[in-house]
């Protein structure tokens, strides 16, 4: 795109001035804007890191801030219309305008000044009263102990020290055109100038597609399936409400990350428990990892609606058909926060974990379901649990029972099925594969009024995403999707009640393991965990989560002759 339509805005000023407030403004009359907050990454660097004095939350700020002009010079190669806001000053202003000139981007500065002690007001009543990450509100910070620091000691500045804190810094950074704004009083700001000004550049630019289809299709909602923080970032800018995770996302982030990331704290839990093995290592440290990186979701979480700010995190791949175990690791998953969503297979054995774990108010996501009946069988065990806690007067309101339907990864499996009975099968039927089952599934889970939610997982092609616009469900979408679908050429309409072409159902239904998946009886609990897309699921994930234990290996124990 020439950057004629390529636009960013700069919203700066001391702290108090109303940034947060004009760029809600901006976004609600611009949706296709991608915002790029630094505050998030400093916020997850004090998350990560911690700081136990002033002089060390300056190093971790540094630090961040590098970081962040990685971060947009990457969002600048992805997206063309982005919103940044903080109080950037002349310390940020060169770099911020390299990156502008450097990716091809039209400016616009929106500089937030006023009455000094009107702004300092606002910004005392600010720390006082409305929820902040602690972070910001003193020197010493570790998220072990987060509600301590959120209800303990905050910075108390006279106002004299405020001053004295910001009346060196310089907030107009002159990149692209500025707009000087005196925001003293509330009431007689207007932006019309700055909407024009955008409305100007942005003729003609168009919208995030999933931005779209989120604001035309509210019940069908964005969530992004990945571990990693960055594509956390970026599916929050595409509107996500929810995060997945599985095991080869555990093994990723083992991986794929530098490995000094992960090293303190993997020594630490092996310290701790000495007793555990490489395996019980690395549950130990995802449940860290889960931790932490489920903060990211807190806002949305607590807005209240119990189905968004949700974090999920699958039991140990080892033990997929462990009743006792899957249990006791959904406990353990559940309490690494107020929001998190526990994974479990739906085999038999899982199937009963996830009646029990949901009777003891765990919001439970079965995956691993290929088939009608397995739904069909998670549906039933999450209501027998709810009719339990409702008898027993134990409110339902907050749990968020789901279901994970994996089109993409049924595809791969029949397609495999077919290959091996030698069957000649039309190939625009073998792409409808995954859909028609979730389909079923999801109108049989309609229709017989079951409280469980499906979820779309495992991509293979923009199919799965378009074919499932306009349903009541969740679409955890992989970021290399996400990226591809943003400025896509579809059509954002309701494809969900499209029929299926009948040819291709009957075309399907030569194919042994579809009719298994697709035909409600066709299998007994029993059978589950020996279908063949759930084995081949197994046998995909132990093998990538080989590789994170044996990275836990090699840390605890170091090869000596290296």
């Amino acid at each position: 795109m020439s950057k004629e339509n390529k636009l960013i805005v700069f919203i700066t000023g001391l702290p108090g001035t109303g940034k947060s407030y004009a760029c809600n403004l901006i976004c609600q009359r611009f949706p296709q804007f991608v915002p790029v907050s630094y505050d998030r990454i400093k916020e997850l660097f004090w998350d990560t890191y911690g700081f136990d004095s002033h002089e060390e939350k300056v190093a971790i700020n540094d630090r961040s801030l590098e970081f962040y002009y990685r971060y947009l010079d990457e969002q600048m190669k992805h997206h063309n219309v982005l919103l940044a806001e903080y109080p950037f000053c002349q310390r940020q202003r060169d770099e911020l305008a390299r990156l502008v000139s450097k990716n091809g981007f039209n400016a616009i500065t929106v500089c937030l000044e006023g009455d000094l002690d009107v702004i300092y007001d606002r910004q005392k009543n600010r720390d006082e009263h409305d929820p902040r990450h602690p972070g910001h509100l003193g020197d010493v910070y570790h998220i072990e102990e987060y509600e301590k620091y959120v209800n303990g000691p905050h910075y108390d500045y006279t106002k004299e020290q405020y001053w004295q804190l910001h009346s060196h810094k310089d907030y107009h950074l002159h990149i692209g055109r500025e707009f000087d704004m005196d925001v003293t009083d509330f009431s007689k700001i207007s932006y019309d100038d700055v909407i024009k000004e955008i409305e100007r550049i942005l003729e003609d630019n168009p919208m995030n597609k999933l931005i779209e289809m989120s604001e035309k299709f509210p019940q069908t909602v964005l969530w992004t399936d990945s571990f990693a923080v960055e594509d956390h970032r970026i599916g929050l800018e595409n509107g996500m409400r929810g995060v997945t995770t599985s095991p080869t996302w555990v093994s990723k982030m083992m991986c794929l990350e530098p490995l000094e990331n992960h090293r303190d704290l993997i020594l630490m839990l092996h310290h701790e428990h000495p007793e555990y093995n490489e395996a019980e290592l690395t549950w130990a440290w995802t449940l860290q990892m889960g931790r932490q990186r489920s903060r990211i979701m807190l806002p949305l979480w607590e807005k209240g609606n119990p189905h968004e700010g949700r974090f999920s995190i699958q039991t140990s791949i080892y033990e997929y058909n462990n009743y006792e175990r899957i249990l006791q690791m959904a406990r353990e998953v559940n309490g690494c926060g107020p929001n998190m969503q526990v994974k479990i297979p739906c085999t038999e054995n899982g199937i009963k974990a996830i009646e029990q774990a949901t009777y003891e108010g765990i919001s439970c996501m079965g995956t691993q379901c290929y088939s009608v009946d397995q739904a069909l069988a998670a549906a039933e065990a999450v209501e027998r649990a709810l009719n339990r806690r409702e008898k027993e007067g134990l409110a339902n309101d907050r749990l968020n029972p789901m279901i994970a339907l994996l089109p993409g990864m049924q595809d791969d499996s029949v397609k495999a099925n077919a290959e091996k009975n030698g069957l000649t099968i039309h190939p625009d039927a073998l792409n409808w594969a995954g859909i028609a089952v979730a389909r079923k599934t999801m109108k049989l889970l309609q229709e017989r009024n079951y409280r469980i939610r499906p979820l779309i997982a495992y991509y293979r092609s923009m199919l799965h995403w378009t074919q499932f616009i306009g349903a009541d469900v969740a679409l955890s979408i992989p970021m290399r999707w996400q990226k591809r679908f943003v400025f896509s050429d579809a059509e954002i309409r309701d494809y969900y009640h499209d029929e299926i072409e009948p040819w291709k159902i009957e075309e399907l239904k030569k194919i042994p393991l579809f009719v298994q998946a697709y035909e409600e009886g066709s299998l007994r609990p029993a059978d589950f965990v020996h279908l063949d897309q759930v084995v081949s699921t197994f046998r995909y994930f132990t093998t990538e989560y080989q590789k994170a234990v044996e990275k836990v290996r090699d840390i605890c124990l170091a090869d000596p002759t290296k």
